[in-house]
C-alpha cells in the first residue's frame, strides 16, 4: 500500500500519480499537478526543480518499494520450489494493489522522455536481477537463474495485466495464491528436467 502523504512533497507526487493514471503523462500539466496538491507552481518547483520529468522519475521510483517487497520474500527459501513459490506468493499479494497505480505506464511508455524510459527499464532490470539472485543458490548457473526470474516476473505481471484489464478473474477457479503455487511447480519441474537432460550437470 502507498504510504499516506505527510508533506507537500508527498502530496505533489500523489497528485501527479493520480493524474498520470487518469489522463496520461503527456496530457498532464504542472499547473494541474499543483492544483491537485493544493499548492502553487512555485511551491511545486521548490521540491521538483526539474519539473514534470523529475516528478515522473520519483513517481516511477515510488513503485519500486512494492516491487522489492516481492523480492524480499525469497530470502527465506530453502529449495528451488520454495523460492519460486515465495516470490510468486509475494507477487500475488503486491500486484493487485500496485497494478492500478502503474498500469498507465505501458500504453504511455512511448511518449515518456527517453531518460525516463531508461529509468523505468533499469528499475525493472534491478527487480529481475534481485529475483535472479534469490533463485541462484538453487540452480546450476546464473543463466538459469536469470531465465527463471524472467519467466516468473513476466508470467505474474502478464497474469495480473490480463485479469485486471479484461476482468477475467473467473476464467479459472484458481485464486492468486493457487496460481502462484502452480507456476512455481511448473517452473521448478521444468528446471529439474532441463538439469537432468544436460550432460554438463551429470
Amino acid at each position: 500500500m502507498p504510504k499516506p502523504a505527510t508533506d507537500l512533497h508527498d502530496l505533489i507526487l500523489r497528485s501527479a500519480s493520480d493524474l498520470f493514471s487518469q489522463q496520461g503523462y503527456t496530457a498532464t500539466t504542472i499547473k494541474q499537478i499543483a492544483e491537485g496538491a493544493s499548492c502553487t507552481t512555485a511551491a511545486l518547483y521548490y521540491y521538483f526543480k526539474d519539473g514534470k520529468e523529475q516528478i515522473l522519475r520519483e513517481v516511477i521510483h515510488s513503485y519500486s518499494h512494492d516491487l522489492f517487497q516481492i523480492v524480499a520474500e525469497g530470502a527465506w527459501a530453502t529449495s528451488l520450489p520454495a523460492v519460486l513459490a515465495q516470490l510468486g506468493q509475494a507477487a500475488a499479494r503486491v500486484m493487485p494493489t500496485l497494478l492500478p497505480r502503474l498500469n498507465w505506464l505501458i500504453p504511455q511508455f512511448g511518449s515518456l522522455p527517453p531518460t525516463e524510459q531508461s529509468h523505468l527499464q533499469h528499475l525493472i532490470a534491478d527487480i529481475h536481477a534481485a529475483m535472479a539472485t534469490a533463485i541462484k543458490p538453487f540452480v546450476n548457473s546464473p543463466v538459469e537463474a536469470n531465465t527463471l526470474a524472467a519467466l516468473l516476473f513476466f508470467t505474474h505481471f502478464g497474469y495480473e495485466q490480463i485479469t485486471f484489464n479484461l476482468g477475467l478473474h473467473r476464467l479459472t477457479n484458481l485464486t492468486h495464491s493457487q496460481f502462484a503455487a502452480t507456476i512455481a511447480d511448473v517452473l521448478a519441474a521444468g528446471a529439474t528436467a532441463l538439469a537432468q537432460s544436460d550432460p554438463h550437470t551429470n
